[in-house]
């Protein structure tokens, strides 16, 4: 990564570089001349609009920091939060230096007879790239900034409908848009709009259950006062704030959260009981840790049958030796055999170590017994 120092930071990271380069010998044929000056047009052109980004940001008092990534560029802003207002003309005055540059450079390709022909090439690239690019990137799609201005507009006349109907519209959109790139077959457009229409749903579709909660400042404040208590260790302080939050808060996202936080508190304090209770209505929402947090809490709460449920839908994605044996130990206090030798063999399959140790625990006396078992223990 290069980093360029300043009052505005600049970070160029290498696949930045690569796909500049891959872009460029595509828009130039592959000609070496022509991609150069293709390369020269697209950093000054990301700058310019990044700038506009962050220059507006400082004038709000926020810090910026410009880095090249991926595809394009991104502005990261530090600071306070900006008003719903200055928000929206931070991320309009991006494209509004975009279209300034290509102004410019249709003005200077006007009166540029008489210069280099080098000159001339780079002022018509520069006047083709960004305004296409601008035009492009007004399109009301998720994370494009016209997306992000019709995200603030609705959300500041309508609240958090607004937000998703923004949402909504911002995916189905962007699919119309990749049916009609790929219609023309402008694959590679259509395919970024395809991806910017299944990013689209799923950020849709987790904005459903926010409500009016969520929009809360205080409590979002509140919240994260929580979750850096929680990183420092202070258990006690973040327990308190989040069985507050969670008072304030009956659904919605931050209920979420605060819940799930609140469920690790819980556990590393020794009650599973309590952690249990909560992670469980949540089980269908849970990251692959949590569903496996739960799954062993299931277990100690001796919830055997929720302990198998849990087991057999976590093992498809984590199959790990631990998930085999809780199902096993579970099968085993039920007194099942078939299926807790089933997956003790899961278990040895994926590395279980300890193994006649651990068929000497007293949860599985009930199957003990059992030929099946047995067999096993003398295999």
């Amino acid at each position: 990564m290069l980093t360029i120092p300043g009052k505005i930071p600049i970070r160029i990271y290498p696949l930045f570089l690569i796909v500049m380069i891959g872009i460029s010998l595509l828009n130039s044929g592959f000609q070496l001349y022509l991609a150069s000056l293709w390369a020269i047009v697209i950093c000054v052109s990301l700058l310019v609009h990044e700038y506009g980004h962050a220059l507006t940001a400082m004038f709000f008092g926020q810090r910026a920091t410009i880095e090249l990534v991926g595809f394009g560029g991104v502005t990261r802003r530090h600071g306070h939060a900006p008003t719903a207002l200055q928000e929206f003309f931070i991320v309009l005055n991006g494209p509004l230096a975009g279209i300034a540059l290509c102004g410019l450079s249709y003005f200077l390709s006007l009166h540029a007879e008489s210069w280099p022909l080098m000159v001339q090439q780079l002022l018509l690239i520069s006047t083709y790239a960004n305004a296409f690019w601008t035009v492009l990137n007004l399109l009301p799609v998720q994370p494009l900034d016209g997306g992000q201005l019709l995200r603030i507009i609705l959300q500041g006349f309508f609240g958090l409908k607004g937000l998703k109907t923004a949402l909504f519209l911002s995916f189905v959109i962007s699919f119309l848009l990749a049916v009609l790139f790929f219609i023309y077959h402008q694959v590679l457009i259509g395919s970024f709009f395809l991806l910017f229409t299944f990013e689209g749903y799923r950020t849709w579709k987790n904005s459903l259950p926010m409500t009016s909660q969520d929009d809360d400042k205080a409590l979002q404040q509140f919240l994260k006062s929580a979750e850096k208590d929680y990183r420092k260790g202070q258990l006690g302080y973040a327990q308190q704030k989040l069985i507050a939050v969670r008072k304030h808060a009956a659904s919605g996202v931050i209920h979420t959260s605060a819940t799930l936080l609140l469920a690790q508190i819980y556990h590393a304090q020794g009650h599973n009981s309590e952690a249990y209770n909560l992670l469980l209505p949540l089980r269908d929402t849970l990251t692959p840790d949590l569903l496996l947090l739960l799954h062993q809490l299931a277990y100690a709460e001796k919830q055997w049958k929720t302990a198998i449920d849990i087991g057999a839908a976590l093992y498809q994605h984590q199959p790990t030796y631990d998930v085999a044996l809780t199902n096993a130990l579970s099968h085993a206090q039920l007194g099942e055999a078939k299926p807790s030798v089933g997956w003790l063999q899961c278990a040895i399959k994926n590395g279980l170590p300890n193994f006649k140790e651990i068929l000497s625990m007293e949860a599985f006396n009930p199957i003990r017994q059992d030929p099946l078992f047995e067999n096993l223990r003398l295999g």
